[in-house]
């Protein structure tokens, strides 16, 4: 019976262990997924800034480099 308990114990460790296991890969996931939209919607921001700064003529072309790269 005593070993019987063990198995059943170790058996639910392993169950939970999975669950556990399948969760992290669950939020890796939507972690990924997080990141990817927040340096999308920091491309559109960069892009949007450097717009604004061409069209209100903030940067003489150097200082525009400088800033902004080869954009």
């Amino acid at each position: 019976m005593a070993m019987e308990q063990r198995v059943d114990r170790v058996e639910q460790r392993q169950d939970r262990l999975e669950d556990i296991v399948a969760t992290m890969g669950e939020l890796l996931i939507e972690t990924r997924e997080m990141v990817v939209e927040m340096r999308r919607e920091n491309r559109q921001t960069r892009r949007t800034w450097i717009a604004i700064a061409r069209k209100q003529e903030l940067f003489d072309d150097d200082e525009f480099r400088d800033v902004f790269g080869d954009e």
